[in-house]
């Protein structure tokens, strides 16, 4: 039926018309439930012509393209679409909640970076708590001294603030807020933050609220309270890494896990490194 849909629209108003562009979007929707990812890009790829993608509408369809290319982690032609999204609707937030992740898991620490500044200055005043917990988020996901803390716990206010009677997105905001705290060293309060959100949140969720947790009890001193943390964030989401695939992804967008994996691997990186150096036999 939207194979049918679109083709009537296509033959009516052509390709180029925002109305068809959305009708592909919506075929390539369809096949992505269905798990026909190979399907859903060859649609993109024959619609994503050099005319259509003059089009700023075209960002729907290039939204989809990298949401399927992340979920079979190809996160480097994610990113170029991601980056693409961007450049035709800058103020629509989720490109930017798409790129960051991305970025990250690319390793490119400069861009994502820049990208952070974008953040900061494009959604200073937003008021909408589900954009700021996911801009926060996206602004904390890796220590830089070139990314403002102060701006990530501000939109983590906003969205712990206006989003208290949300109460199935809560423990989210609440996770946010302890990680924005976690960045500025008050690791008394985000380990306060994150046992308020380990209550009622999904796996990935909980994931990220133990790799908090962990961080913030090693900074305390809390050896033992830190590795069993980190222990149950790698029970909770492991690194499926090496077997990519929308198989992997069932019940959780790779976005979420993506988050949840840097998260937990910087988490990883501060315990293991430093326990090698408290060995008695380290050379």
């Amino acid at each position: 039926m939207r194979r049918q849909a679109l083709e009537i629209r296509r033959q009516r108003d052509g390709v180029e018309n925002p109305d068809t562009i959305s009708e592909i979007e919506e075929l390539v929707r369809v096949l992505r439930l269905q798990r026909k990812l190979g399907e859903a890009e060859q649609v993109l790829g024959a619609a994503l012509t050099p005319a259509v993608l003059r089009n700023p509408a075209s960002a729907k369809l290039l939204y989809r393209r990298a949401d399927i290319m992340g979920t079979e982690g190809r996160w480097k032609e994610a990113a170029a679409d991601a980056a693409l999204c961007i450049e035709r609707e800058p103020t629509e937030h989720l490109h930017y909640h798409l790129l960051t992740a991305l970025l990250v898991m690319n390793g490119d620490v400069p861009a994502y970076e820049r990208l952070c500044g974008k953040i900061q200055v494009t959604f200073t005043n937003t008021t909408n708590p589900y954009w700021a917990e996911r801009l926060a988020i996206d602004c904390l996901l890796c220590p830089s001294p070139f990314v403002d803390p102060y701006f990530a716990d501000r939109m983590a206010d906003t969205a712990v603030t206006l989003g208290n009677s949300q109460k199935e997105r809560l423990p989210n905001f609440q996770l946010c807020k302890a990680m924005s705290s976690y960045r500025l060293g008050r690791y008394a309060e985000a380990i306060n933050w994150a046992e308020k959100s380990l209550t009622g949140s999904p796996a990935y969720a909980r994931a990220q609220a133990c790799a908090v947790l962990s961080m913030a009890n090693w900074q305390l001193g809390r050896r033992a309270e830190a590795r069993q943390f980190l222990a149950k964030s790698e029970e909770l989401t492991p690194d499926i890494a090496a077997k990519r695939g929308v198989e992997n992804f069932t019940g959780v967008w790779w976005i979420d896990w993506s988050i949840t994996r840097i998260e937990i691997n910087e988490a990883k990186a501060l315990v293991e490194s430093q326990s090698m150096e408290e060995r008695p036999d380290k050379p």
